[in-house]
C-alpha cells in the first residue's frame, strides 16, 4: 500500500514537473527520499522476519519428522518384540497341547485295554465252579431228586445268563451285582448241602440302582470265603455281605466264620498228599 502511494506521488511529480520550478521540484524529491528509505527498511525487515519464520517452521517440521521417525522405529521394535514373544508363547502352548493330546491318547488307549481286560474277566467263570455245578446236577439226577435238580439248574442258568449279559459291559449297577452274587451264593449253598447260611445287609442311604461297579468284582472274595473257609468248617458256617457308603464311595465287607487261611492251607496240603498217595 505504501509502495503504491509512493509510486503515485512520484508519478504526479514527474507529470507535473513542467509546471513546477526547479527548487520546488528538488525540494519535493528530497522530501520523498526519507520515506523511500524508511519503506525499504520496513520491507527488508519484513522479508527478514518472514525468512526467519519460514526457517523456524522448516526446522520445526524437520524436528517433528525426525521425532515421528524415531517414534515409528520404536513402535516397530516394540511390535517386533511382541511378535517374537507371542510366537514363542504360541510355540510353547502348541507343544503343551501336543503333549496333552499324546497323554490323552495314551490314557484312552490304556483305558480301552483295561476295559477289554475287564470284559474278558467278566466273561470268565471259575471252571471248577462250573464243573462242580454240573456234578451237583448229575448227583441230583442219579438220586432221582428231580425237584432239586430242576431248582439247581434254574439258578445256574439264571447266573450264567446274568454273567454273559454283564460280560459285554464294563460297569453294571450295584443292584445287578448284588443279584448275581446272591445267585452265586445260592448255588454254592445248595451244592454244599446248606453247609452255611448267608445274609446281605445294605445301608438304607445306599442307592443300589444309582451306583455302578465292574461286574462280578466281588465274586472272587466270596468264592475264597466259601471254598477255603466255610467248606472246611466241621459245623455250619456263616457268610455275611454288607454294603454301605463311605466318603462318597461304596464299602463292601465279606465276613465268614470259616477255619481261616492258615488252616485252609494245611487242609489243602493234606488233601493233596492224600491224592498223591492214592495215585
Amino acid at each position: 500500500m505504501l509502495l503504491f502511494n509512493l509510486s503515485g506521488v512520484i508519478y504526479n511529480i514527474v507529470t507535473s514537473s513542467d509546471k513546477l520550478s526547479l527548487p520546488a521540484y528538488s525540494l519535493m524529491l528530497i522530501g520523498g527520499i526519507p520515506e523511500i528509505i524508511f519503506l525499504s527498511s520496513a520491507l527488508g525487515y519484513r522479508l527478514k522476519m518472514a525468512f526467519r519464520e519460514r526457517t523456524q517452521a522448516q526446522q520445526e517440521l524437520i524436528f517433528q519428522l525426525q521425532r515421528n521417525e524415531q517414534l515409528a522405529n520404536s513402535l516397530n521394535e516394540e511390535l517386533e518384540q511382541k511378535v517374537k514373544e507371542r510366537t514363542a508363547e504360541i510355540e510353547v502352548k502348541s507343544e503343551m497341547l501336543e503333549r496333552e493330546k499324546e497323554q490323552k491318547l495314551t490314557a484312552e488307549f490304556d483305558k480301552q485295554i483295561a476295559e477289554a481286560q475287564l470284559t474278558a474277566l467278566n466273561a470268565q467263570m471259575n471252571p471248577h465252579f462250573i464243573f462242580n455245578c454240573m456234578n451237583s446236577i448229575q448227583k441230583y439226577i442219579l438220586k432221582n431228586e428231580k425237584a432239586k435238580a430242576l431248582d439247581f439248574l434254574q439258578h445256574f442258568s439264571e447266573l450264567m445268563r446274568s454273567v454273559l449279559d454283564s460280560s459285554t459291559k464294563t460297569r453294571i449297577t450295584l443292584d445287578e451285582e448284588i443279584s448275581m452274587l446272591e445267585k452265586y451264593i445260592l448255588l454254592e449253598q445248595q451244592r454244599l448241602d446248606h453247609k452255611f447260611d448267608y445274609s446281605i445287609a445294605i445301608a438304607r442311604d445306599l442307592q443300589t440302582d444309582f451306583f455302578e461297579v465292574p461286574g462280578m468284582i466281588i465274586q472272587p472274595y466270596i468264592e475264597n470265603a466259601i471254598w477255603h473257609g466255610l467248606m472246611n468248617k466241621p459245623d455250619k458256617g456263616k457268610l455275611k455281605l454288607s454294603f454301605e457308603r463311605e466318603n462318597g464311595s461304596i464299602r463292601c465287607v465279606v465276613e465268614d466264620n470259616g477255619v481261616g487261611r492258615k488252616r485252609a492251607a494245611e487242609i489243602g496240603e493234606q488233601n493233596s498228599i492224600k491224592r498223591k498217595a492214592m495215585a
